[in-house]
């Protein structure tokens, strides 16, 4: 078959990962609305360091429906200011209690991606936007000493080469790194006389930020990071960093507490943005906050504490405008909305610019398909006979369907399975965003469990600050956390107050879900291991998931949402029927009696290893363009698609094309 058929390549028409957005395709389409963005990005740019820039209002994007190109007008943005700015793009929170802790969350692993849109992986000569963001504090802040004379050099060019080093030079001068070091006192006090005032010490953020960067300690950069989620520390760890006693977040906080703590952790990277670059924060897929009024409020509160209390960031809003005027701002506040700024419209496709998208949207292929499809035009004079101006979206299918007819291929029935399989293989070709996510649990246990008649389904208790929801079913009551971190106080808290649980009634436990990348429970060395691991065959059920079974969860949530958005033609609740019937499997490890493997499945054994991406590398260059599957069935070794995918997102030459049907990868020089 010729390899140029196995794909359509107007099929996949919503954009998931602004990252990875094609580069624009359709000149002066929302043109207008880019340039008022980076305009008022610009504006974060100018002045003296360090800055203090503040907008005065959200960036207010509105499309007149779905399928305008929202997240692509994002991704768009993020592909001019890479390398300008430190670039978080948050997801829906479900949760209004936890929202601060789900968007530092997010940020979090957003600074893990590689500081380069282009690509996926971070590594030595790529480094993280966390990386970048530490070294560039840490070396505005050596800059401005120098300038002030706290810190005296010979070198008249000091300032002028240091900010020429990249961080894999400055990583192997190990006695410039210690005098850097000791230089903290130091360049704690430039932060302090500039009156920025942060809610954690300056002395612990530096500590952090240089053992984000220099530090070549993994258990240290993990306890850095934890620090970062607002996570609690081990005394002595916490001292090998630099990190005050009372900088130090308590292990048994309360929803309340911890969301303060994890607001103030915005808030400080933004003020310490000032003496490197600013942050943009992008909130995409608001229709999800459309479906409960305290979601749509917690939203809103959100938004007017980065507006005014936040500086050096700027926040962009998206939605659609019907959800928008009839879901959420309905009810916001007035102060709300006096944050966002007027709203942006995103525009339609004139025929002039569909001619260029098609063009754009083949170019991947040969022209001789390209100049099959246009050849006969009648079907494109009578998309536009009714109207001039269409949405991107509804123009897309149009071409899908004559691609099709052209090429005499038969589409996939439209249905509930063919959009879930494509939404499971849409998160494997983004590893990173399989990470460990509270918001996608909490979705799955409240929203898609209640589809069971027989589970009543309850919010725990202010007080029970370790259990976000209750399970009552067949006479047993079942609380799930959703616990990421791996502080051995927390979860010795956790297994005391689920055995008080069990003691009143024997019936009842508490779980827990770990994805791959988190630490097992209890760790190694842990002097409360005996009684964690017999609390985990009687009362306390951590269930680890593999990447397969994260692939299918997530897979869910991810047909959810563009059923929620309009960008599938779904109903939400037909969508939650379908999912909960899908993943019987998982409610059956939920309810089943405690194991020593309760996912009735082996661990994840495979592993990406440098003769993998070899192996990938060699085969998908040879080839030039082919099928996933067929791809694997070459390796000497097969592994999964999830492990492909993990190994493949280090070769940047290869881009990947998805679609209802296959998922095709191609080489690109």
């Amino acid at each position: 078959m010729n390899d140029t058929l196995i794909i359509n390549p107007f099929e996949n028409d919503i954009v998931s990962e602004p990252r990875q957005v094609e580069k624009q395709a359709v000149s002066s389409l929302n043109e207008k609305n880019l340039k008022l963005l980076l305009g008022k990005f610009k504006r974060l740019q100018t002045g003296a360091f360090p800055r203090k820039a503040k907008l005065p209002h959200a960036q207010f994007v509105i499309s007149p429906q779905a399928g305008y190109g929202k997240s692509h007008l994002i991704g768009r943005l993020f592909q001019i200011i890479s390398g300008q700015a430190t670039l978080v793009y948050v997801r829906p929170f479900e949760n209004p209690a936890t929202c601060w802790k789900s968007i530092l969350l997010k940020t979090v692993q957003e600074l893990k991606f590689p500081d380069d849109v282009k690509y996926e992986c971070s590594r030595e000569d790529r480094p993280s936007q966390l990386e970048v963001f530490a070294h560039g504090v840490m070396v505005g802040l050596i800059t401005e000493a120098v300038k002030n004379g706290d810190i005296n050099t010979r070198d008249k060019e000091f300032n002028k080469n240091l900010k020429k080093l990249k961080i894999k030079d400055l990583r192997k001068k190990s006695d410039f790194l210690k005098k850097i070091f000791h230089l903290i006192p130091i360049l704690k006090s430039q932060i302090e006389r500039k009156g920025i005032r942060l809610y954690s010490s300056s002395r612990s953020w530096l500590y952090v930020l240089f053992s984000c960067v220099y530090r070549n300690d993994i258990d240290l950069r993990d306890s850095c990071e934890a620090w970062l989620l607002g996570s609690s520390l081990d005394s002595k760890i916490a001292k090998r960093i630099g990190i005050r006693k009372q900088d130090i977040p308590g292990f048994d906080m309360g929803e309340a507490e911890a969301g303060e703590t994890c607001k103030h952790r915005i808030l400080d990277l933004c003020k310490l943005a000032g003496f490197f670059r600013p942050f943009v924060f992008s909130f995409d897929q608001t229709e999800n906050y459309g479906k409960d009024k305290n979601l749509a409020m917690a939203l809103g509160s959100v938004i007017q504490v980065l507006v005014d209390e936040s500086w050096n960031q700027m926040t962009v809003i998206t939605a659609n405008q019907s959800p928008w005027n009839e879901q959420i701002k309905l009810h916001w506040e007035e102060a709300f909305l006096d944050r966002l700024s007027p709203p942006m419209e995103l525009e339609s496709l004139t025929r002039t610019q569909g001619m260029e998208l098609i063009k754009h949207r083949s170019s991947p292929f040969s022209r001789k398909e390209y100049e099959r499809l246009i050849r006969d035009q009648d079907w494109l004079e009578e998309i536009f006979k009714v109207r001039k101006e269409v949405g991107v979206r509804y123009f897309l299918r149009k071409c899908s369907k004559q691609w099709e007819t052209v090429m005499g291929e038969h589409s996939p029935p439209e249905d509930m399975d063919a959009y879930y399989l494509s939404s499971i293989e849409n998160v494997r070709t983004r590893p990173k965003n399989m990470l460990f996510d509270p918001n996608i649990f909490y979705w799955l246990i409240h929203e898609a469990g209640a589809a069971n008649p027989d589970c009543r389904i309850e919010k725990t208790e202010n007080s029970c600050i370790y259990f976000s929801l209750l399970w009552k079913i067949d006479g047993r009551e079942i609380r799930f956390g959703l616990e990421n971190g791996s502080h051995w106080k927390r979860w010795q808290a956790i297994q005391r107050r689920s055995e008080n649980m069990q003691r009143g009634d024997s019936h009842s436990k508490t779980v827990f879900f770990r994805t791959p990348e988190l630490k097992e429970i209890p760790g190694p060395g842990w002097k409360t291991a005996p009684e964690l691991r017999a609390a985990k065959q009687s009362h306390l059920h951590i269930i680890p998931l593999n990447r397969q079974q994260v692939a299918k969860i997530y897979g869910a949530y991810d047909l959810y949402l563009k059923a929620v958005e309009g960008n599938l033609k779904l109903n939400t609740r037909d969508v939650i029927s379908f999912v909960y019937e899908k993943l019987t499997w998982f409610w059956e490890m939920v309810l089943d009696p405690m194991t020593l493997n309760p996912t009735g499945m082996e661990e994840d054994v495979e592993k990406v290893t440098p003769e993998l991406v070899k192996e990938i590398r060699r085969i998908v260059k040879t080839h030039r363009f082919m099928g996933v599957d067929d791809l694997i069935s070459r390796l000497s070794t097969p592994v999964s698609r999830e492990i492909f995918h993990e190994a493949r997102i280090s070769i940047p030459q290869i881009r990947v094309f998805g679609g209802l049907k296959n998922t095709v990868v191609q080489w690109q020089s």
